[in-house]
């Protein structure tokens, strides 16, 4: 009960202000001086505050804002400690870390700053900044382009020039003997002479020359042999035609190039009858009438066409008048060139029938597609009856039968011979 007493004593003495005369006792048992003010007076607002025997100072309390503020701080220092940046205290020195050998102070002017991560904005204004620099690239890039394709321009204008004026001379001008010609025909019939520039030279111009000047030259070719020669070759014409002429015959090749004049018809060409304007060697044939020259163009490839190979004379004055011998025997009369081509088809038919000893006209002249027949009027051709009867015979034999009778009658006798087309099923 005692123990009780006197610790309830001594909590009502702790809660009961301190007077000023103790408080003074106190502070002379630890050795500091009494405080300024008289017994008696009223303390203030700081004496108050401030703790018993002139110890260490009490912390005031923090209001609500500045704790707030503070805890922030600290959030942010703890950020700042996270991403390697060690926070700066507000107050006092930085604490000085222990350096490593060859590593410099931090607060040395050659210490880098710290890295700092850039907000959007910068880095807004640096992929701009890259942009601006790529485009400039490109343009720079550009105009380098330009300038090269100009100087490759002007060096292959230097080129050409200089290669055309001063490089390139020909020196030789080259021919193969050809054509029943020699080298030095061929050169001066060319008319190309050393000095001129390869590649100004004439030589198409040259060819035509030489195929002009030279009958036989069926083609002439000139080629250029790098650096400096120039080279003529040729190939031979080979008559096909004779044409009948004033005095003579003309012959020409395929291509009715007169390639000289003869007294007699060439081995083994076709002897034309037909009406010509000019004939001079080294030129085209010309003829008088150009319906003329457009049917014996027909003519000629129908006779390719169908393979005839042994005709030995072609007759056409006109159009109304075309007449083929075959084997120097037979002659085909076809009159017009009207269904030629089924004319030519009836007529070999019909010669293969006949005995190769027969010579006389095959009339197909009024062969028609209502009248399939071909009238064969016997004679020697030597003998110059050749003409052909202005209307068909009215004893004519169809089917190709022959009738045996007096064969002195004159132009139509009774040994004419009739091949209708009725019977030959592929005519």
């Amino acid at each position: 009960m005692k123990k009780r007493e006197a610790a309830r004593r001594k909590s009502k003495e702790k809660a009961r202000p301190e007077t000023q005369a103790a408080r003074g006792e106190r502070a002379a048992a630890s050795g500091r001086p009494a405080p300024p003010h008289a017994p008696g007076r009223a303390l203030s607002a700081q004496e108050k505050r401030r703790p018993a025997g002139g110890g260490m100072q009490e912390r005031p309390e923090t209001p609500v804002r500045e704790k707030k503020r503070s805890s922030a701080a600290r959030q942010k220092a703890v950020q700042k400690t996270r991403r390697g940046t060690a926070p700066v205290p507000r107050t006092g020195p930085a604490p000085q870390l222990p350096l490593q050998r060859g590593s410099t102070p931090p607060h040395s002017t050659n210490a880098a700053p710290p890295r700092q991560r850039p907000d959007k904005q910068e880095a807004r204004r640096a992929r701009e900044i890259r942009r601006q620099q790529r485009a400039k690239k490109r343009r720079r890039r550009g105009s380098n382009v330009l300038i090269y394709c100009m100087f490759a321009v002007i060096l292959a204008g230097a080129g050409v020039t200089l290669s055309l004026t001063v490089f390139f001379k020909v020196t030789s001008v080259e021919a193969k003997a050809g054509a029943g010609y020699t080298a030095q025909q061929l050169v001066e019939a060319s008319g190309l002479k050393p000095g001129v520039n390869l590649f100004l030279a004439d030589t198409k111009g040259a060819q035509e020359r030489i195929e002009a000047s030279l009958p036989y030259v069926a083609k002439a070719t000139v080629s250029r042999a790098f650096p400096d020669r120039l080279r003529i070759t040729v190939t031979r014409a080979k008559p096909v035609y004779s044409f009948r002429v004033d005095g003579g015959y003309a012959l020409a090749d395929e291509t009715l190039k007169i390639l000289a004049r003869s007294e007699q018809p060439g081995e083994g060409t076709q002897v034309v009858t037909a009406d010509l304007k000019r004939s001079d060697p080294g030129h085209l044939a010309q003829w008088k009438d150009e319906s003329v020259a457009d049917a014996f163009e027909e003519l000629c490839a129908l006779l390719k066409a169908q393979g005839w190979q042994d005709i030995t004379e072609i007759r056409i004055p006109d159009i109304v008048s075309v007449q083929l011998v075959y084997q120097n025997r037979i002659i085909l009369d076809l009159g017009r060139m009207t269904d030629a081509d089924k004319k030519l088809l009836h007529a070999a038919d019909s010669i293969k029938k006949l005995d190769p000893q027969d010579e006389g006209t095959l009339d197909l002249k009024w062969w028609t597609s209502s009248n399939r027949e071909a009238y064969l009027r016997r004679h020697a051709i030597s003998d110059g009856a050749s003409s052909v009867a202005s209307e068909p015979p009215d004893h004519a034999v169809s089917s190709g039968s022959t009738a045996s009778g007096d064969t002195s009658s004159g132009a139509v006798s009774a040994g004419s011979s009739s091949f209708s087309e009725s019977a030959e099923s592929d005519a």
